[in-house]
């Protein structure tokens, strides 16, 4: 028993104590955060719009030589 005890407290000195987290709890931290990058990417395109409607034409005139 104390070298279970011992051992868990090397892990949470490397680790962290938050490394004995339940597998419910992991999938729904990861969730969270794979919703969060998505909103990220949303948020980065409703920003670069304008800025991609203005090269359209040059996208166009590259597309209409080939």
């Amino acid at each position: 028993m104390a070298r279970r005890q011992r051992n868990e407290a090397f892990s949470d000195f490397m680790f962290g104590a938050g490394h004995r987290k339940s597998r419910e709890e992991r999938e729904r931290e990861e969730w969270e955060r794979l919703f969060k990058q998505i909103d990220e990417i949303v948020l980065a395109v409703e920003e670069l719009a304008p800025l991609l409607k203005q090269f359209a034409p040059l996208v166009d005139l590259f597309s209409k030589q080939k």
